[in-house]
């Protein structure tokens, strides 16, 4: 579900799997988050300690991560170049751990650390990492299942951002 490619159908099989009486409840309760994730897109959102306001004329990528999973900050880096402001977020419990692999790898954009339930994480409806949340140049979410082609639709963000100026 979370890595279909059509946002209506991955809705539409949440919300299946959400009212199925069958299904774990595990399973239905991550179904239903995804299902509240994707309710959230083409509309702007307001999260803790972010200011939107700040990146507003740029296409913003959003993304959790952790200290066992820094592999994003390759493609983050590569996004970056592409005209792409970029907000990390990250889910470690140890944010001095964290803290520490930053310093050493110099992810672009800003980082913060926020430990997995808090404010941010629950207005995302995020729960693991890596995720990324697409916003457009001003501040709408637009794509709540990033990883999934991503360069793709950052590059037409920028590209429909190039057209409008």
């Amino acid at each position: 579900l979370a890595k279909s490619q059509d946002g209506a159908q991955a809705k539409k099989l949440a919300v299946e799997v959400a009212s199925s009486e069958k299904v774990p409840t595990a399973m239905r309760d991550e179904a239903l988050r995804l299902a509240e994730q994707r309710d959230m897109e083409g509309k702007p959102l307001q999260l803790p300690g972010i200011d939107f306001n700040k990146y507003k004329g740029k296409p913003l990528l959003l993304y959790t991560w952790t200290s066992k999973r820094p592999d994003i900050f390759e493609s983050v880096r590569q996004w970056s170049r592409d005209g792409v402001e970029c907000v990390g977020i990250n889910l470690d419990t140890d944010s001095d751990i964290a803290r520490s692999l930053v310093l050493k790898t110099k992810p672009p954009g800003t980082q913060l650390y926020e430990k997995p339930g808090g404010p941010i994480i629950q207005a995302l409806k995020s729960g693991s990492a890596p995720v990324i949340y697409i916003f457009d140049d001003k501040g709408i979410l637009r794509d709540t299942n990033g990883y999934v082609n991503t360069r793709g639709k950052l590059k037409q963000l920028v590209e429909d951002k190039k057209g409008k100026s």
